[in-house]
């Protein structure tokens, strides 16, 4: 019966460790693959908020050639009555516009430049993700030397 008994305990030992093992496998194979997602959309709103700078600052050229645009035709169409386009009322009506311009093109650059802040903002936030996952690895017996997956491997000596 003591043989039995210890053959079962033995067993039953045996048998949790191996679940155990297989738990915290798992539980580190799925941190490391939401450390990889958190760090391919830490990429993807870096590129986000690249693409989102170079968006406004290109909006903020247009605008501004727009506004070059209606200047001149302003001056075109003045010319044309004969008026003096240099002085007076007609002056005053280009700088005007030539202001309301510039001040759109700044607000535009301005807009896109928050945007790419929160996206930058988005990729830390991701990256902080990523470094809580690979604690957790770190935690179940593996490590991450760095963010390279491919380097990703046990820790030599170290016990599920």
């Amino acid at each position: 019966v003591t043989l039995a008994s210890t053959a079962v305990g033995t067993w039953s030992a045996v048998s949790s460790q191996e679940e155990q093992r297989k738990q915290a496998e798992f539980s580190a194979d799925m941190a490391r693959r939401n450390a990889q997602i958190a760090e391919e959309n830490a990429r993807m709103a870096e590129e986000e908020a690249r693409q989102t700078r170079a968006d406004s600052y290109d909006k903020a050229v247009r605008k501004r050639q727009e506004t070059s645009l209606l200047v001149g035709k302003q001056r075109a169409q003045a010319g044309a009555s004969g008026a003096q386009i240099d002085s007076g009322s007609h002056l005053d009506s280009q700088l005007d516009l030539r202001e309301k311009g510039e001040l759109d093109a700044l607000s535009i650059e301005e807009q896109g430049e928050r945007a790419a802040y929160n996206q930058e903002v988005q990729a830390w936030n991701q990256r902080n993700a990523a470094q809580g996952s690979q604690a957790r690895e770190r935690q179940h017996g593996l490590s991450f030397p760095e963010q390279d997956p491919a380097q990703w491997r046990r820790t030599p000596g170290q016990q599920l």
